[in-house]
């Protein structure tokens, strides 16, 4: 049997490729802090996100 995904959500995806490159943030739990104490300043946007993994492939 072969491998079987399900999405839940629109916009999902899956990309096969070699050579990928991982980069993610090393102290979540502190970035956390920070977000939410912007958030309680007024200084972070209800509707941003954060970026916690980047993933990048060679060609």
């Amino acid at each position: 049997m072969g491998l079987r995904l399900k999405f839940r959500r629109g916009g999902s995806f899956v990309l096969k490729t070699k050579a990928v490159r991982v980069s993610r943030l090393a102290d979540l739990a502190g970035v956390e802090d920070q977000v939410l104490d912007l958030y309680r300043r007024g200084k972070w946007r209800r509707e941003w996100v954060l970026v916690m993994e980047v993933a990048s492939a060679g060609r």
